[in-house]
């Protein structure tokens, strides 16, 4: 529970955070057990179970707080959330929520056999399933015919060249105008997007870490080359997300032209400030994900490095 002991002294008087989330917590396995979950699961419940149990996560006891995982992975796989929903005829947004779905819990996986040290549970061929790339549009856009997400990005250019030209001037010209494009996706479908492009990499490379086949040099470098391959998506991705200054490299100003033009508002506005804070993040987010996935690729050579192999891997 992200609220403080304080908040939940106020709202619930006489009650600590513990027997809250205590409470909580049972209420809501109750819940899932009256809605005949998993013997017949359903999406909701589906997203139900994985928020209440990923609360419980905790990384200095991988095992059995990841142990939701198996039930979560089988109930997904039982719902054919492993194929994507176009090849059932489903609508978008129908195919959108499912893909959201499959890949928060294959990034769950490839995180919990990162921490267990242990293979991931949803096997080692690629092949295993073909669950589609979530989409960076905003919600509201998805399932709009393409036609009409133009028009809808256009008013919105409209509404924020207005809103920017009323608001605080500068001397000289902007140097960056948002696309189109900029003002259909979502900032933190962009981040989710980049996170779960990462676990697909992580997947890759763990499996291979883990196999019984010996690692060769070609192997080393394929992996190398999928990260390098990685980290310049995530530059792509970073620089489509509207930020003051430039955030991941601890570079942000107290004022920026461009940046209220980008989002549409004047940045003394309560949703300036929230993009300010969140873009940033998510900026920050994106750059350091290729960090964590070179991370995991020379953490097994750091335990030997005098192998031939960390000459090579060191390349990288």
């Amino acid at each position: 529970m992200s609220l403080t002991a304080e908040a939940i002294e106020k709202i619930i008087p006489g009650q600590t955070k513990m027997e809250v989330t205590k409470s909580l917590y049972s209420g809501s396995m109750h819940a899932l057990s009256a809605s005949s979950f998993p013997r017949t699961p359903t999406l909701s419940s589906l997203i139900a179970f994985l928020i209440a149990q990923t609360c419980l996560i905790r990384e200095e006891e991988p095992l059995t707080s990841c142990s939701f995982l198996g039930m979560a992975m089988r109930v997904a796989q039982s719902m054919g959330l492993h194929r994507d929903g176009s090849l059932f005829g489903l609508n978008e947004i129908e195919c959108e929520i499912r893909r959201r779905i499959w890949w928060h819990i294959v990034y769950l996986d490839v995180q919990g056999a990162i921490a267990t040290g242990l293979p991931p549970l949803g096997g080692s061929g690629e092949d295993l399933f073909d669950t589609k790339m979530v989409s960076e549009l905003k919600d509201e856009y998805i399932g709009l015919p393409p036609q009409d997400r133009r028009k809808a990005a256009e008013a919105a250019a409209a509404t924020a060249t207005t809103t920017t030209t009323a608001g605080p001037q500068t001397s000289g010209k902007h140097t960056r105008r948002a696309s189109l494009d900029e003002y259909l996706n979502s900032p933190a479908m962009i981040l989710a997007a980049g996170r779960y492009d990462m676990t697909t990499v992580l997947r890759k490379l763990i499996i291979q870490l883990f196999s019984t086949k010996p690692l060769h040099k070609a192997d080393l470098l394929d992996m190398g080359g999928g990260i390098f391959r990685l980290k310049l998506r995530l530059e792509d991705r970073i620089a489509r997300i509207p930020a003051r200054g430039i955030p991941e490299m601890g570079f942000t100003p107290r004022y920026d032209p461009d940046f209220h033009e980008l989002i549409g508002h004047d940045e003394s506005s309560p949703d300036a400030e929230k993009a300010i804070v969140f873009n940033g993040w998510a900026r920050i987010m994106l750059s350091m994900f290729a960090d964590r996935t070179f991370g995991v690729f020379y953490q097994s050579f750091l335990k030997s490095s005098k192998s031939k192999l960390w000459d090579h891997a060191r390349h990288w």
